[in-house]
């Protein structure tokens, strides 16, 4: 459609049934982040156990469809992935802009909740908006625009949802490395792994999910490790 926006997204009218992944490639690595980020979606819809209680199908922690969201995109960020698949010989400087790129919406995301917290307990007006601004600019090193104050804004404090997302991603990355290599998007073992983990849909939280994977409580220092070693 010419109107249509460019944002890539999945539609799931019966899940695991019907999973549509819409994308409307315009060039450029954000191409690749966007759909692999939708096909994490896409798969863990379309895997959830058809058997579950609608409630465990399309309700339940959004913190745990985003990092599969965010596991899939993170094959950017896969040095091994990025020679093998997308033909980056020498993928440093590659690394460092997806690792730069994943610390900025980090900080805004940051910033964004710590936002959205001020305007919920102060409401719309003068204060919020200049709150709006000096946060995000603060954050994200570039002015940003104050009349953005209501329109950024989503609802039940998503962006919390994907900082949680993010955190608990680069934990279960490392568990993947740990049990299946470096190159675990490439181990036979991986797919039934994470099979597992999709078929049961979002029944348990995102702390729950970690506790029975062994991951302990949700820390960001795998995050923040992760991001420094591609930034070095």
């Amino acid at each position: 459609r010419p109107a249509k926006l460019p944002r890539a997204f999945v539609a799931a009218p019966r899940i695991p049934d019907e999973i549509i992944l819409v994308v409307r490639p315009g060039g450029g690595p954000d191409d690749y982040a966007a759909y692999l980020h939708e096909l994490g979606h896409a798969l863990h819809l379309a895997y959830t156990d058809s058997g579950l209680p609608v409630e465990y199908r399309r309700l339940g922690d959004s913190s745990v469809t985003e990092a599969f969201a965010f596991l899939q995109d993170g094959q950017l960020r896969e040095r091994g992935w990025l020679k093998r698949f997308v033909g980056v010989g020498q993928p440093v400087d590659v690394l460092r802009f997806t690792a730069f790129h994943k610390l900025w919406f980090l900080r805004r995301y940051a910033a964004k909740l710590e936002y959205e917290l001020f305007l919920h307990a102060e409401g719309p007006g003068a204060r919020s908006q200049d709150a709006y601004r000096d946060l995000l600019s603060a954050a994200t090193l570039v002015e940003w625009p104050a009349e953005l104050y209501l329109a950024d804004v989503d609802p039940f404090f998503y962006a919390a949802r994907y900082l949680r997302a993010w955190i608990f991603e680069a934990q279960l990355r490392d568990l993947l490395r740990e049990r299946f290599d470096e190159e675990w998007y490439r181990n036979d073992r991986t797919g039934p792994f994470l099979l597992s983990l999709w078929r049961q849909g979002q029944r348990h939280t995102l702390e729950e999910l970690a506790a029975d994977l062994g991951l302990g409580a949700p820390t960001i220092e795998p995050l923040l490790a992760q991001i420094g070693a591609d930034l070095a």
